[in-house]
């Protein structure tokens, strides 16, 4: 099955290919995700398939251990998804307020993973979280793209994608 949604302005939108839907949301007690209303919900070994429409519009940050990437719009500051790299794959959760059906979801379960260490959440995120992450941006309003190649040389309707690298500030997956 195909679950569809996106940041309520449409500027990151996202399909993920699941074999059913019987999550439960989970609602990290971090402060960032309190703040941000944020519940994820994952299935391993489904596909996520995010499309940015302006990579400008794409904000990344990062919170708490420093580990994970949190993916959000700026233009309406909602956290759509999160990322994290794992031995040259990108795995991911999606924000349960994103979903554009949330019918049939339950409510979420409130937990708390402050007490793990670093190397716990990476196994935990490996064995749990939605892989593998596709992300492709369609470029930016500006004059030029992050890349910083001019935004004129971008084939029309192409993608513009760029390999993830950790000191970057955007990751895009090469399909």
């Amino acid at each position: 099955m195909s679950i569809s949604g996106g940041c309520s302005c449409g500027n990151i939108e996202f399909e993920w290919d699941v074999p059913e839907c019987t999550c439960v949301p989970r609602a990290c007690q971090c402060e960032y995700c309190l703040e941000k209303g944020a519940a994820y919900v994952t299935e391993p070994g489904s596909q996520l398939t995010v499309t940015v429409r302006d990579s400008d519009a794409h904000s990344i940050s990062q919170h708490g251990a420093k580990i994970a990437q949190f993916h959000e719009c700026s233009s309406c500051l909602q956290i759509v998804f999160v990322t994290v790299e794992i031995s040259g794959s990108t795995y991911g959760a999606i924000n349960a307020k994103a979903l554009h059906n949330r019918e049939g979801l339950e409510a979420s379960v409130r937990l708390n993973f402050s007490i793990q260490s670093p190397q716990e959440k990476v196994s935990r995120w490996r064995k749990n979280w939605c892989h593998p992450v596709l992300i492709t941006s369609q470029g930016c309003k500006g004059a030029s793209r992050r890349d910083g190649q001019p935004a004129a040389s971008r084939q029309a309707g192409r993608p513009s994608l760029k390999r993830y690298a950790k000191n970057e500030s955007y990751s895009w997956i090469q399909r």
